[in-house]
């Protein structure tokens, strides 16, 4: 009932067989209006509070065991599922953990998750790729009152040309993010 976008290494053990982990609790902003969650000021609230809980100073990357998280704001939040799992996706790509994401059973959720996570990967989208199209979804938030494209589907027609294929033009415009930033997916997964 959950998707394990990376596996987490079981084998990881401390010099006394326990194996390694760390547990940390983040808070969570309630959004009586949930529209403004797309805010780009509440994504990088969210990035950068889930970056410190998942970065571990001074260990060696290659050792850290990885965050299992799941839909950390949503319920009685009202937190959206679907920009939860990229916020949590994108500060473990930067705090270089791997992540299992549990959806507690919901099944369309996880496949939902796990689509949109291959699709990101098949694109090389960086965290900085995902970021840009944040802040063009916070303008069309902005801009439409009633009804509007949900998140994820707006980030698959972001990569879509007006024929449905994949266009150089576009995912090069997305190509705003400064130089170093560390792919979603890193090759040595």
């Amino acid at each position: 009932c959950s998707v394990c976008l990376l596996w987490p290494c079981l084998s990881c053990r401390d010099a006394w067989g326990r194996r390694l982990v760390e547990v940390v609790a983040m808070d969570a902003l309630h959004y009586s209006q949930p529209s403004s969650q797309y805010c780009l000021a509440s994504v990088t609230r969210e990035l950068n509070k889930a970056y410190v809980g998942f970065h571990s100073r001074g260990a060696p990357q290659r050792h850290l065991p990885a965050v299992a998280t799941g839909n950390w704001g949503c319920g009685a939040f009202r937190g959206d599922p679907h920009l939860k799992s990229l916020i949590q996706l994108m500060a473990a790509a930067q705090a270089g953990r791997d992540l299992c994401y549990f959806t507690f059973g919901d099944t369309a959720l996880r496949d939902s998750i796990w689509e949109m996570y291959r699709f990101l990967q098949r694109r090389r989208a960086t965290t900085g790729d995902i970021l840009a199209l944040l802040k063009r979804y916070e303008q069309l938030c902005a801009e439409k009152s009633s009804s509007q494209l949900s998140l994820y589907s707006f980030i698959y027609s972001a990569f879509k040309g007006a024929d449905g294929s994949d266009t150089d033009q576009q995912i090069e415009g997305l190509q705003t993010y400064l130089e170093g930033t560390t792919p979603l997916i890193a090759d040595h997964y």
